[in-house]
C-alpha cells in the first residue's frame, strides 16, 4: 500500500501540524480519490502499531513499570506484551543520530500510564530515556510530578529529582491492575478483637465489676499507618533501581491541605520488592505536628502498620505497678498467613521503688490478694508475644504476657489469650459499590449501607480480664444498616464456655462451671433534627476537625437482653432500655466554644436471678448515662463521662459511677487524647491519624 510505503521511516512520533502538510503532498501527486477522512484514520492507526519499534515500545513499557512500582505493588510475574500500544504526540519531533528528541507539550501515552514533559529524549543505542522539565506520570488515582528523570533501560538505573506525588493504596489494585496481598478475599479489620470483652456484653454487666472497668488502660503509643490510605510525598531526588528505589530523605503528610499539619519524615527511605510486594520502609522516621514538634518514632514502614522499632511509655498498676517504657520491633516471623512478634517492656515504677505489688504468696491460693515483696534485676523486664494468622480465612491470634522475667515468679507471671474469627455468612449492600471499599462506611446522611454476616468465634484464656481461666466458642451474629437519618445496629450471640473464677457470694472459693449464653441487643439511632445552614464543603479553613461536624439532635435508643445459665442450675437474666437525646452543635472551626456534644440517655434495667460468678454479674441498678465533650479553645477539648444511680433501693443512688475524664488536641490531620478512669485508676492515651477520601490531585507542599 502506499501509506505504508510512504510511512516506512525511522521516526516513531510525528508531529501533529504534518500530518495536513503531508496529505497535501499526496494530492498534488494526483492521489485525489484518498479519502481524508479514512487517510488520517489510517495514520494514527499506522502510527501506534506499525511504526513503532517493538525494541522501543519494550523500553518505554518496562519505565512505566518502574515507574509504577514508586506508587505500588510489582507485579513480575506480568510480561510485557508483543503489540504494545504506544503513542507519543509533541509539538515537535526529530531523530538525529539515533538520539529522538521530542519538545513542547510531549505525551508518551502506553497501556500502564501516561508520561508528560516538556521535553523527551530516547538515546537508541546507550537505552537512556530522559524527560526535562513538568515531567507527570499519572495511573489512575496514583501520579507524581517532577523536574527531571533519567533512566538506563540496560542497567535498570536511573534517578528522578525534585518529584511530588500522591500514593492511594485504596485504588492501587484497581488503577494498576494487581493483585495486593490479602486484596482476594478483603478482610475487613476487626482491631484486636476480643470474644470474650464483647461490647454488647460488657455493656450489661454491673458498672461496679472490675471486668468492666479493665477494658480501660494505658498501652504504647500506637501510630497505625494502614490505616492512611492516601498519602502525599516529595523528595529532592529517588534513586530507582532494580526491584528498587531510595531516597535520602522523604517527606509524607495525610493532609491534602497546605500547610500541612503533620508530616512524617523519613531519612534512608527505601522501597523494595519482597514476595511480590512494594514495602516503603525507612530507617529513621520523625512525625512532625504543626512544623512545632518532632517526634522520633524510629523505623517505620509507611504501607502498614508493621514498625521496625518504636518506643512507648504507659502506666498501669495492676500487673507492671506503674510506669513503664516499651519497645516494639519488626516481626520476627512475618509472611503472607502468619505474624510472630515480641515486645519487651522495662518497669521503670518497680525498679525505682524496688518492690512490687504484681504477684502473689508463692503456694498461695489463685485467688489469694497480692502482695508487696521485694524484687531483683529479671523483675524489671516484662515480655509480650504475638502470633497472628489467616489460615483457612480465619482471624486467629494469641497473646501471651509475662508480668516478669524471673523464673522464680512465673507461678504468678504468665498470661494467655486466644481468639480466632471465622465469617461463616455475609450479606453486603452499598450504594455505590465502585467507590465504596468493602470495610468502609461513610457518615453521609444521604449514604446506604447494609451488612448482616455471622460468624464462628472460639475463644480462649488463662488470668486474662480478671477471669482465671476460661475457653468456649460464640455464634455471632450482626447486622448493621443506615438509610436516610436512621442507623440500626443489631447482634445476637450464642455462647457456650466453660469457666473459672471466684465466687460471687465467697470471694475465697473458686467455681468452675459450665455457662450456656443468648446475648441481644438492638439500637436505633435517629436523626431528628439538622441545621439548615450546614455547609457541605469540606476546606482547608477546618483546622480542628477532620469532616465536616454532623451537626443536630439524634435520638438514641437501645433494648438489651440476656440470659447465662449456669452448669450447677443457677442462672441470671436482664433487660436493659434506654433512650435518649445526643445534641452536637458547633462546626469546630472558630477558636472558642465551636463545638459541644452531649448525650444524656436514661437506662432501666430489670434482672432475675444472679452469677455463681463475680466477672460476669449483671447490672440491676438503673442509671442514667451523661456524656460531654467541649471545645475550649482551638485545638483543646475537655470531656467528661459518667453513670448517675438512679436505683432508690442501692446504696450508691444519687451517685455518680465510672467517672472519666478527657483531655484532648483536635486538629485536622491528627488527634492526642488523654483520658482517665478514676474508679478503676487508669490512663489511656490515643494518637490518632486521619485518613482523607479527597478526590483531586492537591499541589505540592
Amino acid at each position: 500500500m502506499v501509506i505504508l510505503d510512504i510511512f516506512n521511516f525511522n521516526l516513531f512520533a510525528i508531529e501533529k501540524n504534518n500530518i495536513r502538510n503531508l496529505n497535501t503532498s499526496i494530492s498534488e501527486k494526483g492521489i485525489s480519490n484518498v479519502n481524508q477522512k479514512f487517510f488520517d484514520e489510517q495514520f494514527i492507526k499506522t502510527i501506534n502499531f506499525n511504526r513503532f519499534n517493538d525494541a522501543i515500545k519494550t523500553d518505554f513499557e518496562k519505565l512505566i513499570n518502574k515507574l509504577s512500582t514508586l506508587i505500588s505493588e510489582n507485579n513480575n510475574s506480568q510480561k510485557i506484551e508483543d503489540k504494545t500500544f504506544m503513542e507519543v504526540i509533541a509539538d515537535k519531533q526529530f531523530d538525529e543520530n539515533g538520539i529522538f528528541n521530542a519538545e513542547g507539550n510531549v505525551i508518551v501515552i502506553l497501556k500502564n500510564g501516561e508520561l508528560k514533559t516538556d521535553k523527551l529524549i530516547y538515546d537508541s543505542q546507550n537505552k537512556i530515556i530522559r524527560a526535562e522539565g513538568n515531567v507527570i506520570f499519572s495511573k489512575g488515582k496514583q501520579f507524581f510530578e517532577a523536574n527531571y528523570l533519567e533512566y538506563n533501560v540496560l542497567l535498570e538505573k536511573g534517578y528522578i529529582d525534585d518529584i511530588y506525588g500522591v500514593i492511594d493504596f485504596e485504588m492501587l489494585k484497581q488503577d494498576l491492575n494487581l493483585d495486593l496481598i490479602l486484596s482476594k478475599d478483603e478482610i475487613c479489620n476487626e482491631g484486636n478483637f476480643d470474644l470474650l470483652n464483647l461490647p454488647s456484653e460488657v455493656r450489661l454487666l454491673n458498672s461496679s465489676n472490675i471486668r468492666f472497668k479493665s477494658k480501660f488502660g494505658l498501652d504504647a503509643l500506637k501510630l497505625n499507618f494502614s490505616e492512611i490510605k492516601r498519602w502525599r510525598f516529595k523528595s529532592k531526588r529517588i534513586y530507582i533501581s532494580s526491584n528498587k528505589w531510595n531516597s535520602d530523605f522523604v517527606s509524607f503528610t495525610n493532609d491534602p491541605f497546605n500547610e500541612p499539619q503533620l508530616y512524617v519524615n523519613s531519612k534512608n527511605f527505601s522501597g523494595e520488592i519482597i514476595n511480590g510486594r512494594t514495602v516503603l520502609k525507612s530507617r529513621s522516621t520523625f512525625i512532625n505536628l504543626d512544623n512545632k514538634i518532632s517526634i522520633p518514632v524510629g523505623g517505620r514502614t509507611i504501607s502498614d502498620n508493621v514498625s521496625k522499632a518504636s518506643w512507648g511509655i504507659g502506666y498501669e498498676s495492676n500487673e507492671k505497678d506503674g510506669l513503664y517504657i516499651s519497645r516494639s520491633y519488626r516481626p520476627i516471623v512475618k509472611s503472607e498467613n502468619l505474624i510472630f512478634k515480641l515486645q519487651p517492656y522495662f518497669l521503670l515504677q518497680r525498679a525505682i521503688l524496688g518492690e512490687s505489688n504484681a504477684f502473689r504468696a508463692k503456694g498461695s491460693s489463685v485467688l489469694s490478694d497480692n502482695k508487696k515483696t521485694d524484687i531483683d534485676s529479671l523483675d524489671f523486664l516484662a515480655l509480650k508475644g504475638t502470633i497472628e494468622t489467616n489460615i483457612f480465612n480465619s482471624n486467629t491470634s494469641l497473646e501471651t504476657n509475662l508480668k516478669t522475667l524471673n523464673p522464680e515468679r512465673l507461678y504468678d507471671g504468665f498470661k494467655l489469650k486466644f481468639n480466632s474469627l471465622k465469617n461463616i455468612y455475609k450479606a453486603t449492600s452499598r450504594k455505590d459499590q465502585k467507590s465504596k471499599s468493602n470495610c468502609d462506611y461513610s457518615a453521609d446522611e444521604k449514604y446506604f449501607f447494609s451488612e448482616y454476616k455471622t460468624d464462628l468465634g472460639i475463644y480462649g484464656s488463662l488470668e486474662e480480664s480478671n477471669i482465671y481461666s476460661s475457653y468456649g466458642t460464640k455464634i455471632i451474629n450482626q447486622y448493621k444498616s443506615k438509610k436516610d437519618f436512621l442507623t440500626k445496629n443489631y447482634s445476637l450471640i450464642f455462647d457456650v464456655g466453660n469457666f473459672q473464677d471466684n465466687s460471687l457470694e465467697n470471694s475465697n472459693k473458686l467455681e468452675w462451671l459450665d455457662r450456656y449464653s443468648i446475648n441481644s441487643s438492638f439500637t436505633h439511632t435517629y436523626k431528628i433534627y439538622t441545621p439548615t445552614y450546614l455547609p457541605i464543603i469540606f476546606g482547608n479553613e477546618y483546622n480542628f476537625t477532620p469532616n465536616i461536624i454532623d451537626q443536630g439532635i439524634s435520638l438514641k435508643g437501645n433494648l438489651s437482653a440476656a440470659v447465662n445459665e449456669y452448669s450447677n442450675n443457677k442462672s441470671q437474666s436482664i433487660i436493659q432500655a434506654s433512650l435518649g437525646p445526643i445534641f452536637t452543635f458547633g462546626y469546630l472551626k472558630d477558636k472558642f466554644l465551636d463545638y459541644t456534644s452531649l448525650s444524656i440517655i436514661p437506662e432501666y434495667s430489670y434482672k432475675k436471678g444472679k452469677s455463681p460468678f463475680y466477672f460476669d454479674d449483671f447490672n440491676e441498678d438503673s442509671r442514667l448515662r451523661i456524656n460531654l465533650r467541649q471545645q475550649l479553645y482551638g485545638p483543646i477539648l475537655v470531656g467528661f463521662a459518667t453513670n448517675l444511680n438512679l436505683n432508690n433501693s442501692s446504696e450508691k443512688y444519687g451517685t455518680l459511677e465510672s467517672k472519666e475524664y478527657s483531655l484532648g488536641i483536635s486538629r485536622r490531620a491528627y488527634a492526642i487524647n488523654l483520658n482517665y478512669d478514676d474508679e478503676a485508676k487508669s490512663v489511656l492515651l490515643n494518637f490518632n491519624i486521619f485518613n482523607f477520601g479527597y478526590k483531586d490531585f492537591s499541589p505540592s507542599f
